[in-house]
């Protein structure tokens, strides 16, 4: 890679995830931490309120966003 081609963000579409459970919120918390060790942000896109309720509150963690 050249200068300036580093991933900068992931976007994760969460429109399909219907239920998410306390397994899966520790996978996103790894892959969250994995990706910020790299300087790279985790953003989760068309998440269900009930999704966005639970990573808000893992947000005050510093966890990605949701968008």
């Amino acid at each position: 890679m050249q200068t300036g081609d580093r991933l900068k963000c992931v976007v994760l579409d969460a429109e399909a995830i219907s239920d998410f459970a306390s397994t899966a919120a520790e996978a996103l918390e790894s892959l969250d931490a994995d990706l910020q060790k790299m300087g790279v942000e985790l953003l989760i896109a068309r998440a269900n309120q009930p999704l966005r309720d639970l990573w808000l509150s893992l947000s005050a963690y510093s966890y990605g966003a949701i968008c």
